[in-house]
């Protein structure tokens, strides 16, 4: 991930736990999400909830 993804993560997670999230970004949200899942340098064990 780049520092850019890194930081537009860190700017949608506030919006995302503060539910003020469009729809849209929520999606980029969750696409960043996959990014940083797969990432050998920013590897985080996430699921979407259930």
């Amino acid at each position: 991930m780049t520092t850019i993804e890194i930081e537009r993560m860190n700017i949608l997670s506030e919006k995302t736990l503060s539910l003020t999230a469009t729809p849209e970004e929520l999606a980029e949200f969750y696409e960043l999400l996959n990014i940083m899942k797969k990432s050998d340098t920013h590897n985080v064990v996430l699921s979407l909830p259930r």
